[in-house]
């Protein structure tokens, strides 16, 4: 059985780059499957078979995980954030006499001047 590598270098493609990289990663994800699959009906031995759906299913998850980093990235490109790549901050507006306080556990402490 012939077991093929699956990494891809990702930075810096495009989305439709992407795009076809996850069409052919889905493909691979199919093909990977159906050997899973097709093992239950060969002639190798018990141990074998359990050794072959190890590394099968070790591949599937990489391909998983690589699907989902391309899908991570093109969201990203839609959906523009901030550039530490976290959620949009809340911004509290300064009253006189008190001090701003972003959103978090000390919003709700009066710090006066």
């Amino acid at each position: 059985m012939h077991i093929a590598g699956t990494s891809r270098a990702t930075s810096g493609a495009s989305s439709s780059n992407r795009s076809g990289e996850i069409s052919a990663l889905q493909k691979q994800l199919r093909e990977l499957t159906e050997r899973t699959k097709s093992l239950a009906d060969s002639d190798l031995d018990e141990k074998t078979k359990q050794k072959l759906v190890q590394i099968l299913m070790a591949q599937i998850q990489v391909i998983m995980a690589q699907i989902a980093a391309l899908q991570r990235a093109q969201q990203q490109e839609k959906s523009p954030s901030q550039p530490d790549g976290g959620p949009p901050r809340t911004v509290v507006e300064k009253e006189p006499g008190r001090q701003g306080v972003a959103s978090g556990p000390g919003q709700y402490l009066d710090t006066f001047v």
